[in-house]
C-alpha cells in the first residue's frame, strides 16, 4: 500500500512539476519507494540497513575516486578507497546498530529531513545532473518516508475499538526522549547538509 500511495503522490508531484516524459517518472518512483524503506533500517533484523550500508561503501568511494583521480596516484586512490569501504561497511554499520533501536531515532519525521537532504546534496555534486532534478528527488524521496511514518500511526489505531495500540505516536514524531545523541546528531546533521545545500544551489 505504502508504494502505491508514494508512487501516486510522485507522480501527481512531478506532474504539477511540469514533467511530461513517463520514462523520468521511474528513477523518481524507484527514489519514493526506496524512502518507504528507510524508517525501518532500524529492524532488528533489518536488510534494508545492510543495502544502504553497501550502497554508501559504494557511492561514497566512487565519489572520492572521480573527484580526486587527477591529484592523487592510482595506488593511493585504490588504498584510500578501500579503507572508505571497510570503515563504512564495518566501523559506520557497526555503531548504526549500536546506536539505534527500533523505532527509535531513525523512525522519525526529522531523519526522513536528514535523508532527503543528503540526496539533494548527493545529487548536487553530479555534474550531469540537471538543476531541477536535486531538489526534486529530495522531496519524492521524503514523500516516501512520510508516507510509511503515517501509514504506521494509522496502523497503530483500532478503529474497531476506537483504541489507541501501544505503537502509536512511536513513528510519528520530532523528539526522541532518551536518544540525546542520536538526536543531537540527526539535528546537527540537518543544519550542515541545510549549508551545504544552499551553498551548492
Amino acid at each position: 500500500m505504502g508504494a502505491t500511495i508514494t508512487t501516486a503522490i510522485t507522480t501527481g508531484y512531478l506532474i504539477n512539476e511540469g514533467m511530461e516524459n513517463p520514462i523520468g517518472f521511474i528513477p523518481f518512483a524507484a527514489l519514493g519507494i526506496a524512502g518507504g524503506f528507510l524508517p525501518d533500517l532500524d529492524s532488528d533484523n533489518s536488510t534494508s540497513a545492510r543495502y544502504v550500508f553497501n550502497f554508501l561503501a559504494t557511492i561514497f568511494p566512487l565519489f572520492f575516486f572521480i573527484e580526486f583521480f587527477q591529484y592523487f596516484s592510482l595506488i593511493k586512490l585504490l588504498v584510500v578507497s578501500l579503507a572508505m569501504v571497510l570503515f563504512i561497511k564495518i566501523v559506520m554499520f557497526s555503531l548504526f546498530k549500536k546506536l539505534t533501536v527500533h523505532r527509535g531515532i531513525i523512525h522519525s519525521v526529522q531523519t526522513g529531513i536528514m535523508f532527503s537532504l543528503f540526496t539533494v546534496f548527493v545529487l548536487q555534486q553530479v555534474s550531469f545532473v540537471s538543476d531541477d532534478i536535486p531538489l526534486n528527488a529530495g522531496i519524492v524521496l521524503f514523500v516516501g518516508f512520510l508516507t510509511h511514518l503515517v501509514l504506521d500511526e494509522l496502523y497503530a489505531v483500532n478503529l474497531a475499538g476506537f483504541a489507541l495500540k501501544r505503537s502509536f505516536g512511536t513513528a510519528l514524531k520530532f523528539i526522541n526522549i532518551g536518544e540525546f545523541i542520536p538526536s543531537l546528531f540527526v539535528y546537527s546533521t540537518i543544519i550542515i547538509l541545510s549549508i551545504l545545500v544552499i551553498i551548492g544551489h
